[in-house]
């Protein structure tokens, strides 16, 4: 009768300290194909090119891994348009990576990924490539 009513203590003691735990917002992904504008938050966001993707393809061994660099075009309410180089994988010296397209005190908009991942059996078609658009909500 002791150790059962152990086990029925110690049972409701780990479920009420279990439900103390808070849990993470989820994210939300966005893919863009090159050439198209999505709306996110009064911005549109244009992917327009591929600058450069020199990425060590799948199955290679490569000396440096390479880097992918976009274009981006971010246009607000206002009408006020910025183009933007996002970066993906490696830099030089003295750059930077900073792939947020906007942010403000509701949300954190930027640039997660450029796929497809190069492949060293085809070249990748310039039509293929997609960006991965993160938009993280900091308010409830």
């Amino acid at each position: 009768m002791k150790s059962l009513l152990i086990a029925f203590t110690l049972f409701f003691t780990v479920n009420l300290v279990a439900q103390n735990e808070t849990v993470e917002t989820p994210k939300i992904a966005i893919k863009v194909a090159i050439g198209k504008t999505i709306q996110l938050k009064n911005h549109s966001i244009k992917f327009i090119e591929v600058l450069e993707d020199s990425r060590c393809p799948e199955y290679v061994n490569c000396i440096w891994a390479g880097r992918a660099r976009i274009s981006v075009e971010i246009k607000d309410e206002s009408d006020n348009i910025v183009q933007k180089e996002l970066l993906f994988g490696q830099t030089k010296p003295g750059e930077i990576v900073d792939n947020t397209l906007f942010s403000n005190e509701d949300s954190n908009i930027k640039g997660l990924t450029l796929s497809p991942y190069p492949n060293s059996e085809k070249q990748t078609e310039k039509d293929a490539y997609r960006l991965l658009i993160e938009v993280d909500t900091l308010k409830d």
